[in-house]
Parts: structure tokens; C-alpha cells; sequence
């Protein structure tokens, strides 16, 4: 079960020390070409390719009733378990903590190396606390991004350099229409969040995310008992 087959991260990617690995994979994909369950909206080309797909809508515990947001008060910034857009992190906490009106959330990890500002808070993860979010910005990881849609939060992606999967899921962002790619626009955070708000697109996003359909978790169970039973 998910969006991608590390088969073609190790190609996309040029993780050459693996080539044995990925012609091994290949040549059993396509000799038995599994069943797979996968998100509708983030399949991957090699899901589509040498898997027998079984499509669902974003998997969530429990649907969550969300009103619509007007401004951009409170920001969730994360960088994501790796650490490897940290830099990055670091260039759009310095912006963000200029503006005082803002209140900027984060991990624990990173609140630690910030915890002097008075405008950063870290950020628990429940669902009392994400309904108080209003923009997510971040690494886009699946979980990310599934919390972005469970909630009805509109989006700011930091992409990785050489990631083929994050790059991925930053194209399927932007055609959902649910948020924006800030990777080469670090520096114009602020700016950003401010356009989105006058030219009424923060609401769109927040559309949009109304839209997506979450009975993932539903459609997954339904699929693997009709297995079961078959």
C-alpha cells in the first residue's frame, strides 16, 4: 500500500549502487504485476506501470468538521523526520518571525533552536491544535499533506533537491490546487502569503481541499474483505 514503488526512486533518483536491486524488482513486478492499494490523487508512474492498482481517496481516522478561514494568523512549519531541508527551515522561520502578528508553530525539534521568539510555539500534532492552523508550510510528505487535506489547510511546499518522490507529490499539489511551491521563493514567504490573501486564492485552496474526497480508509477495508471473501 501507497503512492510510490522505491523501484523508481531508485532509478529517478541515479542511485546507481542499487542497479541490482532495481532489475531484480523490475523482473518481478512484471512477471507478477501485484495488486496494490494506492491513493487516487498521488500513484505514481511505476504504481500505474507494473502494479494492478486498486485506487482510494485520502486515507484519514476520523473526518473533522473545519470552518472556513478568512486571514493568516497561525503558520505549522516543518521540515520533516530527515532534516535535510533544515537550511531552508531556517531562511523561512527568519522571515515569518519578522511580522509579530504572526504565530508561528513547529516541531519540537526545530522550536528548540528558536525557542527565544516570542511568536514561536511548538506544535503537539493534535486535533484541537491543527484547527487552529490556517497555512502549512513544509516538506511535502505524504503525512503532510494528508494532514493538510484532513484539516482543509492550504499549503506552502519546500521541495528537496534530487527528490524525485517530493518533487512528485509538489506537481500533484499544485494540480489540486491546494497550496504553493515556496522551494524557490524562500525569501518571499511573507509576500506570498499576503498575495494569496488579496487576490482571494487562500480561499480557492480552501475549496478545493473541500472537494477531496477522504473515505480512503472505508474504500481500503471494503477492498481488502471482498478479498477476503471472494
Amino acid at each position: 500500500m501507497g503512492s510510490f514503488l522505491w523501484t523508481e526512486i531508485i532509478k529517478k533518483n541515479n542511485l546507481t549502487y542499487l542497479n541490482n536491486l532495481y532489475h531484480n524488482d523490475i523482473k518481478l513486478l512484471k512477471k507478477y504485476k501485484p495488486e496494490m492499494i494506492t491513493l487516487r490523487d498521488m500513484a505514481m508512474p511505476f504504481v500505474k506501470k507494473y502494479t494492478n492498482p486498486n485506487y482510494v481517496s485520502w486515507i484519514v481516522d476520523k473526518q473533522v468538521s473545519v470552518n472556513k478561514k478568512k486571514n493568516i494568523k497561525s503558520i505549522l512549519l516543518v521540515g520533516g523526520g530527515t532534516g535535510i531541508i533544515n537550511d531552508k527551515v531556517k531562511i523561512v522561520i527568519n522571515q515569518l518571525i519578522k511580522d509579530e502578528n504572526l504565530i508561528i508553530y513547529t516541531s519540537p525539534n526545530i522550536y528548540k533552536k528558536y525557542k527565544n521568539h516570542d511568536n514561536l510555539i511548538s506544535f503537539g500534532f493534535s486535533d484541537k491544535e491543527f484547527l487552529n492552523i490556517d497555512l502549512i508550510i513544509g516538506r511535502p510528505g505524504i503525512g503532510t499533506i494528508t494532514d493538510s487535506i484532513k484539516y482543509k489547510i492550504p499549503i506552502f511546499t519546500i521541495g528537496e533537491d534530487n527528490n524525485y518522490e517530493i518533487q512528485h507529490n509538489i506537481s500533484k499539489i499544485l494540480k489540486l490546487n491546494i497550496g504553493l511551491d515556496l522551494s524557490n521563493r524562500l525569501l518571499d514567504c511573507l509576500n506570498l502569503i499576503e498575495h494569496i490573501l488579496k487576490n482571494n486564492k487562500y480561499s480557492v485552496f480552501q475549496k478545493s481541499l473541500s472537494k477531496i474526497k477522504t473515505e480512503g480508509l472505508s474504500e481500503t477495508k471494503n477492498f481488502i474483505l471482498n478479498k477476503v471473501y471472494e
